[in-house]
């Protein structure tokens, strides 16, 4: 009866039996059911789908802080698509320090009367038979994650915890989470004043299930008593721990408790004590339940994103041609990179023909003489460039020096040619004679004057 009254009158941080104990114990809390500490948010946003690889880096937001991204073109939370390059990624994000907590599940506890190992307390004990034990170090049967750390084996409380680091537990003490005092780096299955040594039909065994990499550590704790009730309020609890997703699942069959002072503890907690999970109702207060599901979920979110490469369009040097319609054609220069590529006319005096729009190389007539701007694109995926050349398509000319001969009775003679399209220019040179006898006021006009030094 005394053990019970100390368990009554517990603060946190341990057993006490004086009434100041009670008041801390419930003022403390108070605080902690004021906090938001249920479903935590967990992953980030900021990535979009696609991005061309020549897009600017882009930052990426969590829901929490404290996370870590990983994934090609990663760098802290930024991710640049020119460093992942192209091809489809997939970006990953963790927050060891965060849990998603549930109650959606199914209930759905693993069932055999064969298979199980008793849950051991020193080297020939078990710890079915004790009160306010802790076991020795069980193995997990794989590496399992909590809170950003990774353990192969965990420790077992009479009192319905799990610790993945050992403690003493001597005496049973109230606790609710986060608390800096031991037990931390637990799982509370269903943490209540448990007294395994009150009857003989109890159990507490484990078992690993399934292969690698999806196996299931499962712990039983079934038809435990709690201590010192003339009711018989019964706990079956299962623990379930499974490889790979580091998820944690609950699986109550009863919790039975009857009397106000029957508290019981259901959530996870890091280390440290600073950081706790757990269900609304149950942190350390009194409830009951049947059939019941609920799980820890740590925060990992992945999304993928495709990266495609980024065209880089050249058009070539355009140029000029003399005449137009189909007998007088261009050959685009272009250098096609990555994609397809398409010509397309942007402006010009008339109709263009280009006979493959699809080739860098492509041939083009118009019929309208002029001067045209003709644009290259290509597009790879989303990502698309363009350049642009012009090419000036002239009317072909006719000249027309004026008369064939003429006679001068001095040395100077006027030229007499004729432009036959406007805006052309002309070019006068001497042909027969001595050319250096010949002078022209200018040889770039249609009329001219020449002078001769002889007859």
């Amino acid at each position: 009866m005394l053990k019970n009254q100390s368990k009554a009158f517990a603060s946190e941080t341990g057993p006490h039996n004086n009434l100041r104990g009670v008041f801390v114990f419930a003022a403390f809390i108070g605080l902690l059911l004021s906090n938001s500490y249920l479903n935590a948010q967990c992953g980030f946003s900021g990535l979009n789908a696609a991005y061309c690889s020549s897009d600017a880096a882009v930052t990426l937001t969590e829901a929490t802080t404290g996370g870590t991204f990983s994934g090609p073109g990663i760098s802290g939370n930024t991710f640049d698509p020119s460093v992942a390059g192209p091809g489809t990624h997939t970006i990953n994000y963790v927050n060891y320090d965060v849990y998603t907590v549930s109650t959606a599940g199914t209930y759905n506890p693993f069932l055999s009367l064969v298979g199980w190992i008793k849950a051991p307390n020193g080297a020939t004990g078990d710890l079915q038979n004790d009160d306010d034990e802790l076991s020795v170090a069980i193995n997990i049967g794989f590496t399992f994650n909590f809170f950003g750390n990774d353990y192969t084996q965990l420790y077992a409380s009479s009192n319905g915890n799990v610790a993945f680091s050992s403690y003493t537990e001597n005496s049973y003490w109230r606790t609710s989470i986060p608390a800096v005092s031991d037990p931390n780096n637990m799982i509370a299955i269903l943490r209540t004043d448990l007294d395994p040594s009150s009857t003989t039909t109890d159990r507490i065994k484990y078992r690993v299930e399934g292969t690698a990499p999806n196996r299931v550590f499962i712990l039983y704790y079934e038809n435990l008593e709690r201590f010192n009730t003339a009711t018989g309020d019964l706990v079956t609890t299962q623990l379930k721990l499974f490889e790979t997703t580091n998820v944690i699942e609950i699986h109550t069959t009863e919790n039975s408790a009857t009397l106000s002072s029957e508290t019981s503890l259901q959530g996870v907690e890091n280390a440290a004590g600073t950081i706790g999970y757990t269900v609304s109702g149950r942190n350390d207060e009194f409830w009951t339940a049947t059939n019941d599901f609920v799980s820890f979920t740590p925060c990992t979110d992945s999304q993928a994103v495709t990266v495609t490469e980024q065209p880089v369009a050249d058009a070539g040097t355009g140029g000029n041609v003399c005449g137009k319609d189909a007998g007088n054609p261009l050959t685009f220069t272009g250098v096609a990179s990555v994609g397809t590529g398409i010509w397309t006319q942007q402006s010009g005096p008339g109709t263009s023909n280009i006979a493959t729009p699809g080739s860098a190389t492509s041939t083009v007539t118009v019929d309208t003489y002029g001067s045209y701007v003709f644009r290259w694109t290509e597009t790879n995926g989303g990502c698309s460039d363009f350049d642009e050349v012009t090419v000036t398509f002239y009317e072909p000319t006719v000249a027309d020096a004026g008369p064939v001969t003429a006679e001068e009775c001095d040395l100077n003679i006027n030229l007499a040619g004729v432009q036959s399209i406007a805006g052309s220019t002309a070019s006068w040179s001497t042909i027969a004679g001595n050319p250096a006898d010949i002078t022209f006021s200018s040889t770039t006009i249609f009329n001219p004057t020449v002078t001769s030094t002889a007859y």
